[in-house]
């Protein structure tokens, strides 16, 4: 389930249809690594099934494998303690650090090219009506996805999409006079600050009440909230809990669901369904929030209105 979100505006004329989308996720494939082979990504098949692209309503959902070859610190300098050595002997003393450095990478390059591989799966979701795309991951993560998507669609211009105020001055307004956003019922505990004028400077609290004289202090202090658990009310026995961060991103979602158990494959596979749904629901819920709170998505207004 989807525990970030980073989102995304299709901000071309004419953004890809839904058909264009599934068919170039169905394209982009994910395949295994061939020996030698350090890292590639694909779109996989979602849950024991073939599809690579689900039709879920309004979204086009798909499932991002990423693999990657991966090596330890530890086993690099282990394994390059004896070239170090046999090199300080031939040289007859002790080599530059220029030179350790080279021997550690030709030893990490050796050890990555014949280490497992292992993956990590991440959604990706498409609502062409509301020229959105939503993926998990980080930042970096989401821009590799979106190049392998515009390599098979042959164009894809999309821009993170941006609010008409700054979240992070926002934020710290909200936290100052305790006063959370409408529709939600709180904060959580989880909050991170960082002075504006010496941005070494930073405090973060886990687990941890944001009434507290601490968190008032660091306010006091002239620091800025550049990360903050909000609690929404959606209208369940529990409310969703997200993270909003200074660049508009979701981070450390729960959503509210009830667990299912002891059911067959074709049940699960219903649920997840269902479960997809649902989630993209709230981060719909949650954006059109922000968009109220925030001044609007300037960006996205131009767009359309371009488009009319």
């Amino acid at each position: 389930m989807l525990r970030n979100a980073n989102i995304y505006i299709c901000t071309a004329a004419e953004p890809p249809s839904a058909e264009a989308m599934a068919n170039a996720i169905d394209r982009a494939h994910w395949t295994p690594l061939s020996p030698g082979q350090v890292e590639g990504m694909g779109f996989d098949g979602i849950e024991q099934t073939e599809d690579r692209s689900l039709d879920l309503g309004p979204w086009v959902v798909g499932r991002v494998r990423h693999t990657q070859r991966k090596v330890s610190s530890q086993a690099v300098r282990e394994s390059a303690e004896d070239r170090i050595a046999d090199a300080e002997q031939r040289n007859g003393g002790i080599i530059r650090n220029a030179d350790r450095r080279e021997i550690m990478d030709l030893v990490r390059a050796e050890l990555t090219r014949s280490a497992p591989p292992e993956s990590v799966r991440r959604w990706f979701a498409y609502h062409p009506q509301r020229r959105m795309i939503v993926m998990d991951g980080t930042r970096n993560q989401c821009e590799a996805t979106l190049s392998l998507l515009r390599g098979e669609l042959g164009s894809l211009g999309v821009k993170p999409a941006a609010y008409g105020l700054l979240p992070d001055t926002v934020m710290t307004t909200w936290l100052k006079g305790e006063s959370p956003p409408a529709n939600c019922c709180g904060f959580g505990e989880s909050c991170d600050m960082r002075h504006p004028q010496d941005t070494a400077n930073k405090v973060r609290f886990r687990a941890h009440a944001l009434d507290e004289d601490d968190v008032r202090a660091a306010l006091d202090s002239g620091m800025w909230v550049t990360a903050l658990e909000l609690l929404q009310d959606i209208g369940s026995v529990e409310p969703l809990q997200f993270v909003l961060t200074e660049d508009g991103a979701l981070k450390r979602i729960r959503h509210p669901f009830v667990e299912i158990e002891d059911s067959d494959r074709e049940d699960q596979l219903s649920r997840l369904h269902a479960d997809l749904l649902l989630g993209l629901g709230n981060i719909l819920g949650v954006v059109d929030l922000l968009a109220r709170e925030l001044g609007g998505m300037p960006e996205l207004q131009e767009v359309r209105e371009a488009a009319a």
